[in-house]
């Protein structure tokens, strides 16, 4: 995060555009929207490492890019690039492998 505002302050330094918010309302609401979605998504979180397990969560929680480039393309009409196919067959590998790899363990034992 630290980097990513270090980002943001240079740009706006450089394009001498200003980096202040522009009303109390507007910090307010993001404050707000800040702290719900960290409450909600960390509350959500422990809730499925209770009731589901660990592995399932980390195997859900990898698909999570491609729910989201699913969302953009389907309501919000962006391009579906070259890109965004090769990301979202690398993570389809990726969670793959990891469901065949556990399947292969629980079966050795």
């Amino acid at each position: 995060m630290f980097f990513t505002s270090m980002y943001f302050m240079t740009k706006s330094i450089i394009a001498h555009e200003s980096f202040a918010i522009p009303s109390t309302e507007i910090f307010f609401n993001f404050l707000v929207f800040a702290f719900l979605t960290t409450v909600i998504s960390s509350l959500c979180l422990v809730y499925a490492i209770k009731h589901i397990g660990s592995t399932p969560v980390a195997i859900l929680g990898a698909l999570e890019p491609v729910v989201a480039v699913m969302v953009s393309v389907l309501i919000f009409h962006e391009k579906f690039t070259t890109n965004l196919l090769i990301g979202i067959t690398l993570i389809l590998l990726g969670v793959i492998l990891n469901v065949i790899g556990d399947r292969k363990k629980i079966n050795h034992i």
